[in-house]
């Protein structure tokens, strides 16, 4: 049950950490979400805060005190009740056994937030076992509409849509198998899922324990804001607690997705865990992105298309985009629509990134309520 007593099968999980620069904007964002989503009674959805804490203490799994220190080092007060903790030795302790640092940039950590960052949200769905789906939704990502009608959307989308496959670019999403009709997603993403292999993708090289090491069939989808079904973050969970089987976090679900596509034999080759059946559901949906600069179409689906997009030189097309990591064109329309401005009018739309910014026409909270 959630505040407004109505039951949720769904949750939206926003990532946050200790120290997190904190914006009136963020604040209202927030606010927003919860608004909007978590209290009319007839909605399934509610809002969570993950919060990593990066002391190598983890006494705030034991400790009111210590908790309580963590999240007034970390979060306005009125969003306290929301909150979940966790950390990097915590995860470290409940996926023992991977390599540390074998083969990984800098030595990072199998375990990182950066690297690894769906295993806390697997343990999360282990302690929540109520809810059906869960988001994981990115601070910095904006809406100009109503996130439940826009999130509904997606959702509706991807529960009509067969399972995306390996396209490379944006304009077109392949297939991989048959899941069309009433089946709800198993992973919904809203960048396209790419072929690794000669995608040029930094990340590539980032494949921990399983037998054909680099040469393993891979997916990836750039950006962590996307949805999960249980049964895909199970399998997920099961890959990293049992297998010892692990990925940069972009790839890992795409990849399990994709491999349970394989036969029975093949995918006992790679997990120990019964081959979900039906196949899991993985499923890229478009929405509108917008360029900061007025492009030839022809040229723009011939730079999104390459096989190697995503080596850093080609992949910087994207910076003029509204919606992508380092997109540069996203500040712009959601000042723009903060500040009624006509020159930037857009049909509703995601946002990404939005990092923190004065907002002139808004008061700020309530000091009580930070």
């Amino acid at each position: 049950m959630d505040q407004c007593g109505s039951k949720k099968t769904k949750a939206v999980v926003l990532r946050c950490y200790e120290g997190f620069p904190w914006s009136v904007d963020d604040v209202y964002n927030v606010r927003a979400l919860i608004a909007e989503l978590a209290f009319d009674p007839d909605s399934s959805y509610t809002v969570h805060l993950l919060v990593e804490v990066h002391s190598r203490d983890l006494a705030f799994q034991t400790s009111a005190r210590a908790r309580l220190a963590a999240l007034q080092r970390s979060i306005p007060r009125e969003f306290w009740s929301l909150v979940t903790l966790w950390s990097e030795d915590q995860m470290a302790s409940l996926y023992p056994r991977l390599p540390l640092t074998q083969g990984l940039l800098n030595h990072m950590s199998a375990h990182s937030s950066y690297r690894s960052c769906f295993m806390p949200l697997q343990k999360f769905a282990l302690d929540h076992e109520d809810y059906d789906f869960i988001w994981n939704w990115e601070m910095d990502v904006r809406s100009t509409f109503d996130y439940r009608t826009i999130i509904e959307a997606v959702e509706g989308y991807a529960r009509t849509e067969e399972t995306s496959a390996s396209a490379s670019h944006w304009s077109l999403s392949g297939r991989l198998a048959s899941g069309a009709g009433k089946q709800e997603a198993d992973l919904i993403t809203l960048n396209p899922m790419f072929d690794v292999k000669g995608s040029g993708w930094y990340w590539s090289y980032d494949v921990q324990n399983y037998p054909d090491e680099q040469e393993t069939e891979r997916r990836a989808s750039i950006g962590t804001t996307v949805r999960f079904s249980r049964r895909m973050l199970q399998q997920m969970n099961l890959a990293n607690a049992d297998d010892k089987r692990s990925m940069q976090c972009t790839s890992f679900p795409a990849s399990v997705a994709l491999h349970s596509h394989y036969s029975n034999q093949e995918w006992a080759r790679l997990y120990s865990a019964p081959r979900p059946d039906p196949p899991l559901k993985a499923v890229y949906v478009r929405h509108p992105i917008y360029m900061g600069h007025r492009w030839d179409s022809q040229k723009l689906l011939r730079a999104l298309s390459r096989p190697d997009f995503y080596m850093k030189a080609n992949e910087k097309t994207m910076r003029d985009a509204s919606f992508y990591y380092d997109g540069g064109h996203a500040r712009a329309i959601y000042l723009g629509w903060m500040n009624n401005d006509r020159s930037v009018c857009r049909a509703p739309s995601l946002l990404h990134p939005i990092k923190s910014f004065h907002l002139a026409k808004r008061a700020p909270p309530t000091s009580a309520s930070m």
